[in-house]
């Protein structure tokens, strides 16, 4: 408890960081020492010293994925955010699941969430009554995406499309998030 958990946060410097970044400032058991770095600035250092690391819906090139691929190796964490800018090299297998074009829900109803795996240690702390309801989560765009051998589906829209997806790669585990963090895609 007395180490912060360190994150290294992949931006383009979008409005989304300041979102994530006090989300993650509010946590303090653990605690999450939150590093933003520009894709194209990312040192081995950041990649180093990060126990997990957040791709904010930024367009991967093969060097980036390739030098991912080895934080997951050695045990670290990513979970990458895939709105519209986000791109993964194809080269580099190791999500969970294969972006697909994004699917616009802001003219029709919006999409919601459901088919959660409370199992899951991300979902677990909703398990009990009245501890949040992705139900009411509005999604008005999404990444179609289709699941990789192995991955493992922990939830999904409305229409039965992923929306979020797990992979354990070497000693480390990915996620893949099929919309975005911020309110450009959702009111999450």
């Amino acid at each position: 408890p007395a180490q912060p958990v360190r994150v290294l946060l992949i931006d383009n410097g979008a409005t989304g960081n300041l979102y994530l970044t006090r989300a993650l400032a509010v946590g303090d058991s653990p605690r999450y020492d939150v590093v933003v770095r520009r894709p194209d600035a990312v040192t081995e250092e950041d990649l180093q010293r990060a126990a997990a690391v957040l791709v904010n819906d930024v367009n991967v090139t093969a060097a980036l994925g390739r030098r991912l691929s080895r934080v997951l190796e050695r045990g670290g964490g990513l979970l990458v955010v895939a709105g519209a800018r986000a791109a993964w090299p194809s080269e580099v297998d190791v999500l969970p699941g294969t972006l697909g074009g994004p699917s616009d829900r802001s003219r029709e109803n919006e999409a919601r969430v459901g088919g959660l795996e409370f199992g899951h240690p991300v979902f677990e702390v909703f398990r009990a009554p009245r501890s949040g309801d992705f139900s009411s989560v509005r999604f008005y765009g999404y990444r179609t995406v289709t699941a990789a051998p192995g991955a493992q589906v922990l939830a999904r829209f409305d229409q039965g499309t992923p929306a979020l997806l797990e992979r354990q790669v070497g000693a480390g585990r990915v996620l893949l998030w099929a919309s975005t963090l911020d309110l450009s895609w959702s009111d999450l």
